[in-house]
């Protein structure tokens, strides 16, 4: 305060209960700032759930962010430890998986997850392939990638019988 000449400034000063409110309060003062990772805040979401008796929609309302944005975080920690690592910062941006593609994965078995992250990173899938590869993946009965109509198809297939039917009613 004396180098930038202030003579007062305002501080908040909060009263807490135990650690694990003192806990709370911080990991939300943090993440108001950008530069943290998807995992990082999956974890602290994690533990402010464990730490506290708040529901999740209070927790998104305590960080400010929407119950959907929470979710997508928390999800991560389903991930399997080798898909989570392919996340980790140190890995080159150009062979890093995504937190798009991560989310995705989160829906398959993790076994299944692996699989198909390795797939995705190996081939070095953009997000929209890689979408379609774990759908694929998880309409699969015995892990392997079966080929299937895309959308565009299965949507020509729908309008076509959807013509006919209503034809045949008139």
């Amino acid at each position: 305060c004396h180098m930038l000449e202030k003579l007062e400034i305002k501080a908040i000063i909060v009263e807490v209960a135990n650690e694990a409110e003192q806990f709370v309060l911080s990991t939300v003062a943090n993440f108001q700032r950008e530069g943290h990772l998807p995992l990082e805040i999956a974890r602290a979401l994690k533990r402010v759930k464990e730490e506290s008796d708040k529901t999740w929609h209070e927790i998104a309302d305590l960080f400010g962010y929407s119950i959907a944005w929470v979710m997508q975080h928390v999800n991560l920690l389903k991930l399997h430890p080798e898909v989570q690592a392919m996340m980790a910062p140190t890995i080159p941006e150009r062979d890093r998986l995504r937190f798009s593609v991560a989310l995705e994965l989160t829906y398959l078995e993790s076994d299944l997850q692996l699989q198909t992250a390795r797939k995705i990173r190996d081939g070095k899938i953009r997000y929209k392939a890689a979408k379609d590869l774990i759908r694929r993946a998880s309409q699969s009965t015995n892990g392997e990638m079966e080929l299937i109509r895309p959308p565009d198809k299965e949507f020509q297939l729908l309008r076509a019988f959807l013509t006919r039917t209503l034809l045949e009613t008139e």
